[in-house]
């Protein structure tokens, strides 16, 4: 039976947190339907509302350890600790000043890699680097794959993570938004 949009609103597992080694009930009030959404921390899961996805065990030890690489091919030499976007044939930078590149965007390298080697990133979760200095807040993509948290004036913003730490990014990319000209 389709809930109402109020009904979801008052459901009791909407916007309930679930501490360390949280997997999720397959029966019961609080069972996750096949496909529903969590908002997944350092330290802790967020059950937000029901959708899509699938079930997964997660590691929650909020220890401030760094969070698993994926690899793709590098198309092109990138840097560590940049943005990087899907291409064909593995990744490239990715650069909010070019309209071309929005919502390309699908992590933050962690290490340097020459054209055609594995260039390994982070899709969400936390990464540290010892050379940041950020302040608490939002970090945003900046031109040529750089990390940044001043507002682009041209291209488009997005959010690539929150820093928690001067030395540590908690990566969560959102949606891109152009910025008007």
């Amino acid at each position: 039976m389709a809930r109402t949009l109020e009904e979801k609103i008052r459901s009791p597992k909407l916007a309930r947190a679930f501490g360390r080694g949280y997997r999720p009930p397959t029966t019961g009030m609080d069972a996750l339907a096949e496909g529903e959404p969590l908002v997944v921390f350092p330290d802790k899961v967020l059950l937000v509302g029901s959708g899509g996805g699938a079930y997964q065990t997660f590691d929650l030890s909020g220890a401030g350890g760094t969070a698993p690489d994926l690899t793709a091919t590098a198309v092109e030499p990138i840097g560590g600790q940049r943005g990087v976007r899907a291409v064909a044939g593995g990744v490239a930078l990715a650069s909010a000043a070019d309209l071309s590149h929005f919502g390309a965007l699908v992590g933050i390298s962690t290490g340097a890699a020459a054209a055609g080697a594995a260039c390994a990133y982070v899709a969400s979760g936390p990464i540290s680097e010892p050379s940041w200095s950020w302040s608490p807040g939002p970090v945003l993509l900046g031109a040529d794959g750089l990390l940044t948290q001043q507002e682009p004036t041209r291209g488009f913003l997005q959010q690539v993570g929150i820093s928690d730490a001067p030395t540590r990014l908690v990566v969560g990319i959102l949606p891109p938004i152009k910025i008007a000209e």
